[in-house]
């Protein structure tokens, strides 16, 4: 019997491409686990949260640095995602600890994750999405959910210059689209 080896597949073929003062790349070494807190549950999950990341879980909208590579987003009341490096793993004891609080599920494939740059992002991402992304309203580290042309989007502030973008895998060529278009018509 032959030995198989799954390959990870890029959604946009790599993707990266400078358009107008805006670098857009698409980030294929994403893996995303989704935590969601039981009902009742969330004074053991906050508990736990600290007592492995030693830091307390952020407010809904707000975002985590834990380390390098790893940032959690507080979505929702009861739901969270664990956004981490593929290449580096997790210590199955930290996973196991989760998962004692936390019912969670790789999403891995279920989204496509565009990173955005540059002296235009703002002027760019004005164009496709309705939120007001000024310092003052958004402010780096937070993290929201919208829409940008007709796709529901988690846009994430990792700097003044500098965001995530998380759609859908299924749209993410219609989501590219979106993105490349709006760099275009600066």
């Amino acid at each position: 019997m032959r030995n198989f080896e799954l390959q990870k597949e890029s959604f946009l073929g790599g993707f990266s491409k400078t358009i107008n003062n805006v670098s857009v790349k698409e980030i294929m070494d994403h893996r995303i686990t989704s935590l969601a807190i039981p009902l009742t549950n969330e004074k053991k999950c906050a508990s736990q949260f600290k007592r492995i990341f030693k830091k307390l879980m952020p407010d809904i909208e707000k975002s985590l640095i834990i380390s390098k590579g790893k940032v959690i987003f507080r979505l929702a009341n009861d739901m969270l995602f664990l956004c981490e490096n593929s290449n580096e793993k997790m210590p199955k004891a930290t996973i196991d600890f989760l998962k004692q609080s936390f019912y969670s599920t790789d999403q891995s494939g279920g989204w496509c994750c565009i990173q955005v740059s540059g002296n235009n992002v703002l002027k760019m991402l004005e164009r496709i999405c309705p939120l007001d992304l000024s310092e003052e309203r958004f402010k780096t580290l937070d993290v929201k959910r919208t829409s940008m042309e007709h796709l529901g989007v988690i846009i994430f502030k990792k700097s003044p210059k500098e965001f995530f973008l998380y759609s859908a895998s299924s749209s993410s060529k219609s989501f590219l689209h979106a993105v490349e278009t709006s760099c275009k018509n600066l």
